[in-house]
């Protein structure tokens, strides 16, 4: 899912443990431009800010 949205070359992947569940952090590259968020595990979906909190 998250790889649909958003164009780059993923340059860090770190798997962390929320207090929603397992997500991804990723950082992206494009054009020189370092871009992040979270990935839900299961779902791919990109997590909204406000759900980054990690145990």
């Amino acid at each position: 899912m998250a790889k649909k949205n958003y164009v780059g070359q993923a340059v860090k992947v770190d798997k962390l443990t929320l207090e929603t569940g397992v997500a991804y952090r990723i950082r992206l590259v494009n054009n020189g431009h370092v871009k992040g968020g979270l990935v839900d595990a299961t779902s791919g979906k990109l997590l909204p800010r406000k759900t980054w909190s990690i145990k």
